[in-house]
């Protein structure tokens, strides 16, 4: 610093007198004193001063900046605890998104030009590394809307997330996907390009999105789905491939997803040419489920499931011109005797609509039900499914046709029967174990 100092008078002698401007004779006088000297350390002292105090201010001033953004992205209790500085870029590190210090990022490294960005606040390029992020699929979900939102106020520059983790928690447990993904500024937007994937016992899957944001706010996303496979509860699904989509527009937020698998198990039965659908919006979701049963042509079971707004809506279906071997299938005792009258039966149907008005929050989930043998007029009841310990309670019609059959198929005692309803009180769970006379 002595020496800089030293070399000042004549660093500021030589920018005067060496430019074309003609310096009037009183300064030129007043700079050849020693007063000229003095002046010139001052103004040296004061300059390092001010740039020293400035340079000391930059860190603070970004992780201010840093941690309004990042509460604008939806992580309202973010703090960065660190900044370094680089010749060309900044770095925030330990940074916790919330109170708990449950949802963190490793770093965030923004590449600048340092004049560019002091004056205009221009950024070249943003790399978020170490994202780690836990929420409920209930209570807390993240916002995409509200990212997709804020994108749109950002000034063009790349961004890349490098190690991403996101877990969910869900009533199966919790679901981890992880993967990268580059943001890059197109004409009027943004080009997307994600991996994501997932290596859990629940879930696994790998898939590659790529998309556009166009116009500051319209999102459009679309991702191939390879080897997927889910191990939730009674569902098990392997060799699974499908497809995803992702938009935010005008109309706000809808995802989309279809899957198809060749090989699946609901408990213990196996089910093959599985096909799900699901659509999602700000308004409700939509699920639908078909499968048939292994070796048993001609057979099909069916869910749909639709909630808009506070109201729910559910269909269970199933229909099969296999009778015989079906009904072998879900009894226990491979070797018994099928009576001849349920032999002849060549199509056989059963569904059951959930009736909103008689559910109560907590408890059963109410359903008509309407079962059909070939032409003859439907047989209706009314059960009530106990999710929590896999029950069924309720009465169904019999066709007096068949009460005496089915008495002896599946050992029905007599006070089970009353003017040709069936008092159904067991654990559906037997059924699709192979224990159904249980």
């Amino acid at each position: 610093v002595f020496s800089l100092f030293k070399k000042m008078p004549n660093l500021f002698k030589t920018l005067i007198f060496k430019t074309p401007f003609q310096m009037n004779t009183l300064l030129y006088k007043f700079l050849k004193t020693p007063v000229r000297d003095l002046c010139l350390y001052l103004i040296g002292f004061i300059t390092i001063i001010t740039l020293t105090f400035s340079l000391m201010g930059i860190p603070s001033s970004i992780k201010s900046k840093l941690e309004k953004d990042l509460n604008d992205f939806g992580f309202q209790n973010a703090i960065v605890k660190n900044i370094s500085l680089n010749i060309n870029s900044f770095v925030a590190s330990d940074i916790a998104l919330d109170s708990y210090g449950l949802d963190t990022l490793k770093t965030i490294k923004t590449n600048v030009n340092w004049f560019s960005y002091l004056t205009l606040g221009n950024i070249k390029s943003i790399q978020i590394d170490g994202a780690y992020i836990t929420r409920d699929l209930k209570t807390s979900p993240l916002s995409l809307s509200l990212i997709v939102k804020e994108l749109e106020k950002q000034k063009s520059h790349r961004i890349e997330f490098m190690n991403l983790n996101y877990n969910i928690l869900t009533p199966f447990g919790d679901l981890r996907a992880t993967g990268n993904a580059t943001i890059t500024p197109q004409d009027n937007g943004y080009d997307i390009k994600a991996a994501l994937s997932s290596t859990q016992h629940q879930m696994g899957f790998e898939s590659s999105w790529h998309g556009k944001m166009s116009n500051g706010k319209d999102l459009d996303l679309f991702g191939e789905i390879f080897d997927a496979r889910i191990n939730m509860g009674a569902l098990k699904i392997a060799r699974t491939s499908g497809w995803a989509s992702i938009s935010n527009n005008n109309s706000g937020m809808m995802a989309q997803l279809s899957l198809n698998s060749g090989s699946a198990f609901f408990e213990q039965t196996p089910l093959q040419n599985l096909s799900l659908q699901s659509q999602a919006s700000k308004d409700g979701y939509t699920f639908s489920l078909r499968s048939g049963i292994s070796g048993f042509p001609s057979t099909l079971a069916a869910i749909d499931f639709q909630k808009e707004k506070d109201v729910s809506n559910s269909s269970l279906s199933f229909e099969t011109k296999n009778v015989n071997q079906v009904l072998k299938m879900f009894l226990k005792d491979k070797n018994t005797v099928i009576p001849d009258k349920i032999k002849s039966i060549e199509t056989f149907k059963i569904n059951a609509e959930l009736k909103p008005d008689a559910e109560f929050k907590g408890g059963p989930k109410p359903y008509e039900i309407s079962a059909q043998i070939d032409d003859l007029k439907p047989m209706m009841g009314n059960i009530l499914i106990y999710l929590n310990d896999k029950s069924i309670r309720g009465a169904i019609g019999i066709d007096p046709e068949y009460t005496s059959d089915l008495q002896a198929l599946f050992n029905i005692p007599k006070s089970s029967i009353s003017d040709n309803y069936l008092r159904v009180d067991g654990s559906y769970k037997n059924i699709l174990q192979g224990n159904g006379k249980d």
